[in-house]
């Protein structure tokens, strides 16, 4: 009996001794970087070039977001810029409120705009956002966009830390050679696009790999499509192939081998009228078009792509809550009217378009291309 009792002290400091020990050799280690939760600061711009003298807008729109944002409580947005102001504009009542150089809000869309006062030599300067927690104040993320004065006092955004390309800054795709015709199936263009979306790193929301629709298969059927809608005229005079893409209303042409995007179509009916131009009047014939973006805000902007320079521009026009369209008077010389753009389910490539007022006139005047309103 003594000898149980001996025997069974003994397990028991034996296993106290060892508890101890293990105690004693536990380490307890700190939460590494890689397990915290790193937040990302994305600014959005709608336009990468604005002017002083553009009427359609007060300035550089900006948008921020933080990803992830899932569990974030309480956060603000923090801008801050050395040169120039943010403003607000009520888009419905044209009012500007002066913010200043120093804005804290919850994600409402801010403008940048030059002082036109500032005799500042200034060339290059960076916008600057910092989401911050609002009831600790810490820093959860930051970026910043860096925009360039150029020669002519147009405002450039040169370099943007952490936003992708988006459909409204895309580069030139050359075709590699083996892949090139003298024309272009469907077909062969939704394989280009492909290549093209890959080349500028877009990554679509929607696609048919990923169907968003809800719809049927007629439905996707009829939603994921790719059409050729070059114009007789276009290519008669110029020789280009121009496609547009149902389910993301981007246009895009194929001239000399070379994939190009035109205008703009996120939320809106993208390019709804075309046809040729020659507002530099050396005997290469562009075009000029009118398109529509915008789900919430609806408007409408004419658009010049010069083949030659592979260069597209938007003119100084917009037109909110209407589409438009154009009428060809010469190779200089455009009516503009307000429109009324007759669309079928999940179709925006098969529309109707019902001319209505008059609104402007678009002409080369002194080199310059000119945009007049029609006060009437």
């Amino acid at each position: 009996m003594r000898r149980n009792i001996l025997f069974m002290m003994c397990i028991i400091i034996i296993i106290i001794i060892a508890l101890i020990a293990g105690c004693k050799g536990k380490k307890y280690e700190a939460v590494s970087d890689s397990a915290i939760i790193k937040h990302e600061a994305v600014i959005y711009t709608v336009i990468t070039k604005y002017s002083p003298l553009m009427s359609s807008v007060p300035g550089i729109p900006l948008e921020g977001e933080v990803k992830p944002n899932n569990n974030l409580g309480n956060i603000r947005y923090h801008w801050i810029v050395k040169t120039g102001n943010f403003l607000a504009w009520n888009e419905e009542s044209g009012k500007i409120t002066q913010l200043g150089k120093e804005v804290k809000n919850q994600g409402e869309k801010i403008y940048w705009s030059a002082d036109v006062s500032n005799k500042t030599k200034v060339s290059k300067f960076n916008v600057v956002l910092k989401v911050e927690d609002i009831k600790t104040s810490k820093q959860l993320a930051e970026t910043n966009i860096e925009i360039e004065k150029d020669t002519e006092g147009n405002y450039n955004i040169v370099k943007n830390k952490a936003q992708n390309t988006t459909l409204l800054e895309q580069k030139t795709y050359e075709i590699p050679s083996d892949q090139r015709k003298e024309s272009y199936s469907v077909e062969d263009f939704n394989n280009l696009y492909s290549q093209y979306l890959k080349f500028n790193n877009i990554h679509l929301g929607t696609s048919p790999e990923n169907d968003k629709t809800g719809g049927s298969k007629e439905d996707q059927l009829k939603y994921y499509t790719i059409y050729d809608i070059t114009p007789k005229e276009v290519k008669e005079e110029i020789g280009c192939q121009i496609f547009k893409v149902n389910y993301s209303c981007e246009t895009l042409v194929i001239y000399k081998s070379k994939v190009c995007s035109i205008g703009f179509g996120g939320g809106g009916s993208g390019v709804v009228s075309l046809t040729t131009c020659d507002f530099d009047g050396n005997g290469q014939k562009d075009l000029i078009y009118t398109f529509s973006w915008g789900s919430g805000l609806h408007r409408s902007h004419i658009g010049v792509f010069n083949l030659s320079k592979e260069k597209e521009e938007w003119l100084d026009f917009v037109q909110m809550n209407k589409d438009v369209m154009l009428e060809k008077i010469s190779d200089n010389n455009f009516k503009i009217y307000n429109a009324d753009v007759s669309l079928q389910a999940l179709d925006f490539i098969h529309f109707k378009l019902s001319r209505q007022e008059h609104v402007a006139d678009v002409q080369s005047i002194a080199g310059k291309t000119e945009v007049t309103r029609n006060n009437n």
